[in-house]
């Protein structure tokens, strides 16, 4: 009898094994979709055994009076999502009205549109909370708290396959599943999601690292334990002062990105990893450059065609991301190969801690 059950397990293991992944994406979908109410009413459940076991008569009230303050704190989190999003917008139309003063060149003309396109589709982009992490995928997927119901409420289809998901103008990932009342998200740091991106330095690179500045001095206002913040203070301005606003724009090696990490457990420092980048052929952005020297056939002046610091930007080339999105900062070049013909790099995301995110947004498919 053993040996036919541990022969009975040993077939369901192989045959379990052998279904499509599609299938047992679908199998795994209804089950975390069935675990998702019983997580969110742990807590409800808890409090109510609370007060049954260790006879609290008087508790009612005070659950009640937490019931609200948890309604008050989730809408207020909503509100300062929405004031969030108003700033970023705000930033990016100032930018939009400094690029229309330079309509005449088509460099210019070019960084409007697109950015004309991330604001219109701000404009409609929908809040979601980050509800549910499964623990073996934690670096690669979310699930939020919106889905075809809100479609519907907005009467256009904004939360569907493939609808990018941001914070600000910064890339977290792409929605790969829709439900009536939820959505999983792929994360940028999982190594199947491969947008396309290029190496942007000049202007647009220290206007990313100027509001990261601006960000950490907001922190350190509110912290009076810290010694020297004045000293602090005084620094990170100095930093930004060294910053030219006006510098001139390179976008220069295209490539891939995608995550390098594995997918168990909640790993801090995320890492990207870029590959295939090279400036081969001419595009609306330039002529064509030298792999190993940056020159172009029209211009002695040598530049780098990637250098540590460098901004990534979506390409728009994927057919998910529009273009000019913040995806990561290089932070690693590999050496040439003898007979290669592109780099591969490693990046930081732009943003700074995906185990962190409670609150994204979703942008409409393109």
């Amino acid at each position: 009898m053993k040996y036919r059950l541990y022969l009975f397990l040993g077939a369901a293991l192989l045959l379990l094994l052998s279904f499509p992944k599609k299938q047992m994406e679908q199998v795994r979908t209804v089950f975390i979709s069935s675990l998702i109410p019983s997580w969110q009413g742990i807590s409800w459940v808890q409090g109510g055994l609370g007060s049954i076991l260790f006879g609290h008569a008087e508790v009612s009230a005070k659950e009640s009076a937490g019931v609200r303050e948890q309604l008050l704190t989730l809408q207020l989190q909503r509100m300062k999502s929405w004031l969030f999003n108003e700033k970023q917008l705000s930033d990016q139309c100032t930018v939009y009205s400094l690029l229309s003063q330079k309509s005449d060149d088509p460099f210019f003309e070019r960084r409007r549109d697109y950015l004309a396109k991330i604001i219109e589709k701000g404009l409609v982009a929908v809040p979601a909370k980050v509800i549910f992490r499964e623990p073996t995928t934690w670096s690669s997927s979310i699930w939020l708290n919106v889905g075809e119901k809100d479609n519907k409420e907005l009467k256009q289809k904004i939360i569907a396959v493939n609808s990018p998901v941001v914070l600000g103008k910064n890339v977290v990932g792409v929605v790969e599943e829709v439900g009536k009342s939820r959505c999983r998200v792929r994360l940028l740091t999982d190594p199947s999601l491969t947008p396309s991106v290029r190496v942007v330095r000049g202007s647009e690179q220290n206007r990313v690292l100027l509001k990261a500045l601006d960000t950490l001095e907001e922190i350190i206002e509110g912290r009076e334990d810290l010694g020297g913040l004045e000293e602090l203070k005084t620094a990170l301005k100095e930093v930004s002062l060294q910053l030219p606003q006006e510098a001139r724009t390179l976008y220069l090696a295209k490539g891939e990105i995608h995550g390098c990490r594995g997918s168990l457990g909640r790993m801090r420092g995320a890492v990207l990893k870029g590959e295939g980048f090279n400036y081969d052929f001419a595009d609306e952005e330039g002529p064509a450059r030298d792999l190993r020297t940056g020159k172009s056939m029209d211009s002695s002046m040598d530049e780098p065609l990637i250098k540590v610091g460098d901004l990534l930007v979506t390409t728009g080339m994927d057919g998910v991301f529009p273009p000019d999105l913040n995806v990561g900062i290089v932070s690693k070049i590999f050496s040439l190969h003898e007979g290669g013909c592109s780099y591969s790099l490693e990046a930081h995301p732009t943003i700074s801690d995906f185990n962190q995110l409670t609150e994204v947004f979703i942008l409409p498919p393109q």
